[in-house]
């Protein structure tokens, strides 16, 4: 065991000593570092050499956020090495500048025992935890907080959560819509009626939803506005491409824009043909009228909150 500059941070005390290979070599080309700032982790010794002066020295650095989130224990250390440490470092660079201030407002209010009480963030050893690079860019994320208004800074004290930062740490309110409700966009072709009437209804009933389609429903007056505020009303939307009618693809759009989940459903014969701005999404692909039905039934079960089977 010895002392040694970290690959990842580059501080000058982490713990250090080769990992012993097969057959009693030695030397396995792959290191385990624990460093205070990092955690402990093991790496190829091939990225412990990389020019101190390149981009990918500066990428490096982005596996701290990687390390200290998958950190088990010193035994079970995360394994960094020439294969996927690029993918790993670019992942945790892209997280966005609104979920770094958020889990630093999380980490502030962690770390306070009691509202009103004023805590310090150690924007050197903590800045991993929030996908911070360093203490200059945990000091501009403090100071966006205080400009948001969710916490107070104080020279001496540190920062505190203000009643506004509690108030943004509440879980969201689920999106909109009756809980217990599914819209059907789908063709009325009359060939087509068993699909709503043997698999999908059915399907949605037994896990505890009422599934509406439009042409089932009372209504007054124009049928795009019943569509509509029908799709506002639902939890969720169950859009069945069969046929392509573009009824079907509006619907799904508008209910995607008001944040509602939808499950995508097609018959295999017809899946071809479904729209490129679509088809990338996981559909259900159909072979028959009980396939669809156990599909449905499992993918909502999955997918869908409060979902439950309804003996």
């Amino acid at each position: 065991m010895g002392i040694e500059s970290c690959p990842i941070c580059r501080r000058l005390d982490a713990e250090f000593h080769w990992l012993p290979g097969p057959d009693g070599n030695p030397y396995d080309g792959r290191g385990w570092f624990k460093c205070k700032r990092c955690g402990s982790f093991v790496i190829d010794d091939v990225i412990t050499r990389l020019d101190k002066d390149s981009f990918e020295t500066f990428l490096l650095q982005y596996l701290s956020p990687y390390i200290r989130r998958n950190q088990v224990s010193d035994s079970e250390s995360p394994s960094i090495t020439k294969a996927n440490w690029r993918e790993l470092a670019q992942t945790e660079k892209s997280v966005s500048v609104p979920k770094k201030l958020e889990k630093l407002l999380q980490l502030i209010a962690d770390k306070t025992i009691f509202p009103g009480r004023f805590v310090s963030i150690d924007g050197e050893l903590e800045a991993p935890l929030i996908n911070a690079l360093n203490p200059s860019e945990v000091d501009y994320l403090l100071d966006c907080l205080k400009a948001n208004g969710y916490i107070l800074r104080d020279s001496s004290n540190g920062e505190r959560v203000t009643a506004a930062g509690w108030q943004q740490l509440m879980p969201p309110v689920a999106v909109g819509g009756i809980p217990g409700t599914c819209f059907v966009a789908m063709s009325f072709d009359p060939a087509l009626k068993s699909v709503f009437d043997e698999a999908i209804y059915p399907a949605a009933k037994v896990c505890g939803f009422e599934a509406n389609r439009i042409d089932r429903k009372l209504h007054n007056g124009d049928i795009n506005d019943a569509i509509l505020a029908e799709i506002k009303k639902s939890q969720f939307v169950i859009a069945d491409f069969t046929g392509h009618r573009q009824g079907v693809y509006f619907e799904a759009g508008f209910a995607r824009g008001l944040g509602r989940e939808v499950i995508w459903c097609c018959s295999k014969a017809d899946f071809e043909k479904t729209h490129f701005d679509t088809n990338h999404y996981s559909h259900i692909v159909w072979n028959s009228i009980s396939d669809l039905s156990e599909q449905l039934r499992n993918r909502i079960l999955a997918t869908i909150p409060n979902a439950q089977a309804v003996s």
